[in-house]
């Protein structure tokens, strides 16, 4: 087996159809990172000339004139096959050492332990565990405090949406029904239009408290012009009295062929009443279905499933589509060089985060 660099189309060639893909692991993501001080690497091990293992990362200056390095959502790779593990993170390290780097972080688009709607584990279920112990028999570390989520919400879209929507919460199903007579419309979103999605966000996220959703303006700008047809922003409006209001905005990218992915959300607080959310979702799962997607990931919810906890009301939203809860096994943290456990020392020293 040979550890090497990879052009970005054989990277491409080979993660497009992973089982782990996402837009996380994608040129995408890496060239919106790049515009805010990330380089990029594409690595991978071959097996004659086959890639067997491989994932894209980003790195930027860090802690003591040393670099962090990142790979969202990956590496690609079989986490529960031990001897394939140490030989592709053994070699990763050597290369992040010999690049100034003194952390490698990244959270696996890999599925813990089988959960069903309610977040209940599955009796008889898949559990991944062994990834995990795999990987802290390498010395890798679990982040306490990952970048991304570990709590998903999925809906598999393996029947026509209308036979989809007799699964759906009676109340679900009556609001979409609803939506449908009421003279909503949902369109998509040109790129001069994006300053209404970004003002709709920004006010949801302040009223709601969800300080990680306030992003700025240029956020869905860079996404927009990077993704191109790869993201969409949707707005469901309607007319009043002879003029356009908007109701409701959501955010969405088209993953390869496994699923469409939701982001981000909007509504206007004065017409909240006419639910228009639940339409939005409605054409993005029909779009999914048409267009040949395996899932429609609802993605973020907390993992806390008592009903009396401050976020039990967007887990119940999606919950009313159906589908199932996706626990990730979560991210960890590969140490590389001394100014790991150093930095480590400051941080419990000064408990503020590192950004990165």
């Amino acid at each position: 087996m040979k550890f090497t660099e990879l052009s970005e189309k054989d990277f491409v060639d080979f993660a497009l159809p992973h089982p782990q893909f996402s837009f996380f692991q994608t040129p995408g993501l890496a060239a919106y990172r790049k515009k805010r001080g990330w380089q990029t690497h594409y690595v991978g091990l071959k097996k004659g000339d086959k890639i067997i293992a491989a994932t894209m990362m980003m790195s930027k200056p860090g802690a003591f004139g040393k670099k962090v390095f990142y790979a969202p959502r990956g590496p690609l790779i079989d986490y529960e096959n031990e001897a394939l593990l140490k030989e592709f993170f053994t070699n990763l390290k050597a290369y992040i050492k010999e690049r100034g780097g003194y952390i490698l972080r990244f959270e696996p688009y890999l599925e813990y332990r089988e959960r069903d709607i309610d977040g209940n584990l599955v009796e008889g279920g898949f559990n991944r565990q062994r990834a995990i112990d795999n990987l802290k028999k390498l010395k890798i570390k679990v982040d306490s405090h990952p970048d991304q989520l570990k709590w998903m919400f999925c809906l598999n879209l393996d029947k026509p949406p209308e036979e989809l929507k007799k699964s759906f919460r009676q109340n679900t199903r009556n609001l979409i029904n609803r939506t449908l007579r009421s003279g909503i419309k949902v369109r998509e979103l040109k790129r001069d239009e994006l300053k209404d999605f970004y003002k709709m966000c920004t006010k949801t996220a302040q009223r709601k408290g969800f300080e990680y959703d306030n992003k700025p303006l240029d956020y869905y700008e860079d996404f927009y012009d990077i993704f191109g047809k790869d993201v969409k922003f949707l707005i469901a409006e309607i007319e009043e009295n002879g003029k356009v209001i908007q109701l409701s905005c959501g955010m969405f990218l088209l993953c390869g062929q496994h699923e469409v992915l939701y982001l981000f959300a909007g509504n206007d607080e004065e017409y909240l009443n006419l639910n228009a959310q639940y339409l939005i979702q409605w054409e993005i799962i029909n779009y999914a279905y048409k267009h040949h997607y395996k899932r429609y990931n609802f993605y973020g919810i907390s993992g806390n499933f008592d009903k009396n906890d401050p976020s039990y009301g967007m887990y119940r939203f999606k919950k009313g589509f159906g589908g199932y809860v996706v626990e990730l096994i979560g991210g960890f943290e590969m140490p590389v060089s001394i100014v790991y456990y150093i930095h480590k020392l400051k941080e419990l020293l000064h408990p503020k985060r590192h950004s990165i």
